[in-house]
């Protein structure tokens, strides 16, 4: 395997983390650019304050991104289990109908 496919491979498995980092990332040079807009831009305390202002809301959104879609997976796996219970009880069903019926 290529260190190509080996990225590619990674990145598809985690999509959602390279996507959170790509939006950090955006996130932070958007926030460069609009740094000289803001009142009081050139003291840097002020900067460093709304840096840390936008770090901390994309960090609350991002978190509640992650939990939100971990319980969507775990709601998921739930199904799945309880499918599969389902679907072992009623082989065990048919099985003893079957012997039943020869």
């Amino acid at each position: 395997m290529s260190v190509l496919e080996g990225a590619k491979r990674w990145v598809s498995a985690n999509r959602s983390a390279f996507m959170a980092i790509s939006a950090v990332m955006a996130l932070t040079l958007i926030s460069l650019q609009l740094a000289a807009f803001f009142p009081g831009s050139q003291d840097g305390q002020t900067v460093a304050a709304w840096f840390q202002a936008v770090g901390s809301v994309a960090t609350i959104l991002g978190a509640s991104y992650f939990a939100m879609r971990q319980v969507n997976e775990s709601r998921r796996l739930a199904g799945q289990l309880e499918g599969d219970r389902l679907k072992r009880r009623w082989s065990s069903v048919k099985a003893i109908a079957d012997a039943l019926y020869q």
